[in-house]
């Protein structure tokens, strides 16, 4: 039949919109379809549009519709021709949640679970992808060549750092992978020192923290064993080792080896993210959706990046009720499983905790569901009119809001999830550098059952870690104001109306959900009549400001190391690390060890020993490196204190290290006494100070909240000296009530938390400061004026040039008689930097 050519050319192709507004306008009328954008959705797509950064945070509060935002991101990109645009969750639970969001929005998409598309619309290019992060971050990943993708939108970006963290980690279990942990924790055994392989023990005995550090070259030292074990991480159903393995195969080198009683765990210390292309490309366009990203340096810390734009939309979303209440301050605290337990069976009950394990106790209630059968039995729960649920070393990624839930108990900090995070937290107490991702887990939690602001519900805080850590101040300023009123409102409330036994809180809960107005009156006056500490605010941006640039140097760290760039690695952090230690030492210290792993992976031992010097200083790391002893400055011998040690250790030191580490405290501790010093940069000061001369020196209150600024311990004689520092108040000023009631507070905290410790003196740091008539410090205490730092740190260093100056047998000598008249003692030191009795 012939063609009838009469109908008239071709019809153009139809000009889709790019504009996601205009997007969501021109859907087709479907049943249950989304049916307007919100005021919060609408402002973040249009500032999204108008902006030509390539990498952009949108932060909009939990409830408030991030789905619908991404979704018509990607719908904007396909329609503009960007290539592949590509949603990523964070678990395939939430790819089927988001797919259901797009269908509601007539969009063309696909999804990806589990290797399967839905359809082909993906791989033509007539439609995105929603997948997991997983996807992408996967050495095989099917995203390239063809499909390469031109823009991501990583949704819950605030869980992008464990999320591509588990992709780089691998984790050999004992039960589950006998034939690779076996040789492989025997060829770890031979690699340790006598007294490594102790503490090793001891870990495997399920004593100390629960996990142990390898010395860094350890992965190293693996590489060959693990390659030869290369079928073994293939073979079917290994897939969770399989995939990481394939990313780490030959950057062993870069890696840090922690086991724990039933694991063995390789992972970077710090994520080789700006390696990922989709991350590195400047060429591809990023959107990252998140409702809790607030310290801008884990953003940094996940994707490698800085985003070019943050939009922070003003929403009502999330913002709902929350009646927090501490299970620690009621008397029958240990009834509160039954309590709960009881409440499950007439209403529904949620249960946060920190992971399986520690769920156990919650076994009356419920059991936490498999990742199989977690989407299957959440259904049920959301279905019920009463039960339990228990969720188990997750965050979020579950919505139970309105009546689907009133009532939730979190059970324990969210801190930990792998080996290494764990032993940061627990061993080197590193809560400074993981502060800002608990506070995001903590308000992710928080945001289970409210979302929406008509939303209320009751929360009990059940484990002292978890209600010590938001009683204290610095970091309660990381959570969302509104939430922090809350939390403060919680603590009013228990004391005003003695809400201090289990049977006293349940008449409370029926209160809070009966709506009666007496309550909601008190909610509100209190919420809108409450205003938060500026000071804590400005403390926390401070401390975010010095984070953010060390993560920065962090980045560039990492990815030179992981492309075997070992000059350009040290080069880039080695001039930083002073200055990353004025605002959090500890994080210095694993910074120091690394870069000594890595001179001495290029070859450079000798350069390394300086560097895990100063890495067990800072991090009072137990670990054998490889230190020169001509060049150990850790303290030996038959002394009495531990400053007498030091002594020993800097007489026979070598020149160019003594000439070092003396010029490096003199420097900090003059700085600290001059007109341009800073608290952080004096705090500093004054704990390297005690570490040069030997002493267990710390910084309690920047390293984890509380405590005194400085703290010098002796570790043979158990005693201490404790500073709080004023350097940053005016000459002659004076000290207030509150501040001398700080200085007894931190002085409580050595007791409760050094109970073996004999605190000798406590000093106030400052220039000519005097007390409040209406303060009441302790006799006891001293003033110490900047300049006493000074000399005490001139007389230390001329000692220890004095001993250098003798002959073998007349230094000894001479050590034996500092050892015995006391010279050096910590009481000795004490009066060496008092200038007078504080209430003289």
């Amino acid at each position: 039949m012939a063609i009838n050519f009469k109908a008239g050319p071709p019809r153009p192709p139809v000009v889709r919109p790019v504009d996601p507004i205009q997007i969501f306008q021109g859907r087709p009328a479907l049943e249950n379809q989304i049916n307007d954008v919100w005021r919060g959705q609408a402002t973040a797509l249009t500032r999204w549009f108008e902006s030509t950064e390539n990498d952009v945070l949108i932060s909009l509060n939990t409830g408030a519709g991030k789905s619908v935002v991404g979704t018509l991101i990607c719908q904007s990109w396909l329609n503009g021709g960007v290539q592949n645009p590509v949603y990523l969750c964070a678990t395939n639970d939430l790819v089927d949640q988001t797919a259901r969001e797009a269908a509601k929005l007539a969009l063309d998409y696909t999804t990806r679970v589990g290797g399967t598309y839905s359809n082909d619309q993906f791989e033509t290019g007539k439609g995105f992808l929603i997948t997991s992060y997983q996807t992408l971050v996967n050495a095989r990943t099917v995203l390239r060549g063809d499909l390469y993708p031109g823009g991501v939108v990583f949704d819950d970006a605030h869980v992008g750092e464990p999320i591509i963290r588990s992709q780089y980690t691998l984790t050999i279990n004992k039960t589950k992978h006998p034939d690779i942990h076996e040789p492989l924790l025997s060829l770890i055994v031979s690699l340790l020192s006598v007294s490594d392989r102790q503490q090793l023990r001891f870990v495997i005995e399920g004593q100390g923290h629960g996990t142990f550090l390898c010395p860094p070259s350890t992965g190293a030292k693996l590489g060959e064993l693990l390659a030869q074990l290369h079928t073994k991480f293939q073979a079917d159903g290994r897939a969770e080792i399989g995939f990481p393995y394939q990313l780490l195969a030959t950057k062993f080198h870069a890696c840090a080896v922690i086991l724990s009683k039933w694991d063995i765990e390789l992972s970077p210390p710090f994520l080789p993210s700006r390696t990922i292309p989709a991350l590195r490309d400047s060429n591809v366009k990023r959107v990252y959706l998140s409702a809790t990203l607030k310290a801008e340096s884990e953003f940094i810390r996940a994707y490698g990046r800085r985003p070019g734009l943050t939009i922070e939309p003003e929403v009502d979303a999330g913002n709902g009720e929350r009646t927090i209440i501490s299970a620690g301050r009621l008397k029958d605290s240990v009834g509160l499983i039954s309590w709960a337990h009881a409440k499950s069976r007439a209403t529904k009950l949620l249960v946060a905790t920190p992971s399986r394990a520690s769920a156990e106790v919650w076994r009356p209630i419920a059991v936490p569901p498999t990742r199989d059968e977690f989407a299957e039995k959440l259904r049920e729960f959301k279905a019920a009119s009463r039960g339990g649920f228990i969720l188990a070393g997750r965050f979020d990624g579950i919505d139970l809001p309105d009546a689907t839930c009133r009532l939730m108990v979190i059970s324990g900090l969210p801190s930990g999830g792998s080996l290494l995070e764990n032993y940061l937290w627990s061993a080197f107490e590193m809560q400074n550098f993981l502060s800002a991702r608990v506070a995001t887990r903590v308000t992710q939690l928080f945001g289970r059952i409210i979302r929406g602001r008509n939303d209320f519900g009751v929360f009990i805080l059940q484990g002292k870690s978890l209600t010590n850590w938001l009683e204290r101040d610095r970091n309660l300023a990381l959570l969302p104001d509104l939430l922090q009123k809350q939390v403060k409102l919680g603590q009013v409330l228990q004391e005003d109306f003695d809400l201090n036994e289990t049977g006293k809180l349940d008449e409370f809960y029926q209160q809070v959900v009966e709506r009666e107005p007496g309550w909601l009156e008190y909610y509100r006056n209190y919420i809108d009549g409450q205003s938060l500490d500026e000071r804590d605010k400005d403390r926390r941006r401070q401390s975010e400001e010095a984070q953010r640039e060390s993560a920065l140097l962090e980045m560039k760290f990492a990815e030179a190391i992981w492309q075997n760039r070992f000059g350009d690695a040290i080069s880039d952090l080695e001039p930083q690390i002073d200055g990353v230690a004025t605002s959090d030492p500890k994080l210095a210290g694993w910074l120091n060890l690394w870069i000594g792993a890595t001179l001495e992976a290029d070859g450079r031992p000798h350069l390394a020993h300086a560097h895990y010097r100063t890495a067990k200083s800072r991090l009072r790391l137990e670990m054998d490196l490889p230190i020169d002893p001509e060049d150990d400055l850790t303290g030996a011998g038959d002394y009495n204190s531990s400053s007498v040690g030091a002594l020993w250790a800097l007489s026979k030191t070598s020149s160019r290290i003594f000439r070092r580490e003396k010029d490096k405290v003199s420097e900090r501790v003059a700085h600290a006494a001059g007109p341009a010093s800073t608290t952080s940069g004096s705090e500093e000061a004054y704990r390297a100070l005690g570490s040069f001369c030997g002493l267990d020196a710390s910084r309690p209150d920047q390293e984890t909240g509380a405590g005194p600024d400085v703290l010098w311990m002796d570790t043979i004689t158990n005693e201490a000296i404790s500073f709080e520092l004023k350097t940053g108040k005016l000459d002659n000023s004076e000290l207030s009530k509150k501040e001398v009631g700080q200085s007894h507070n931190h002085i409580q905290w050595i007791s409760d938390n050094k109970p073996d410790v004999r605190l000798i003196r406590h000093f106030i740091v400052g220039k000519e400061l005097t007390v409040s008539r209406f303060g009441n410090p302790d006799h006891s205490w001293c003033l110490s004026e900047p300049h006493e730092a000074v000399s005490f740190a001139a007389a230390f260093i001329a000692e220890a040039e004095r001993l250098r100056n003798l002959g073998a047998d007349q230094r000894m000598g001479a050590l034996d008689n500092l050892s015995a008249d006391g010279s050096w003692s910590l009481e000795a030191m004490a009066s060496r930097l008092c200038t007078k009795k504080i209430t003289e």
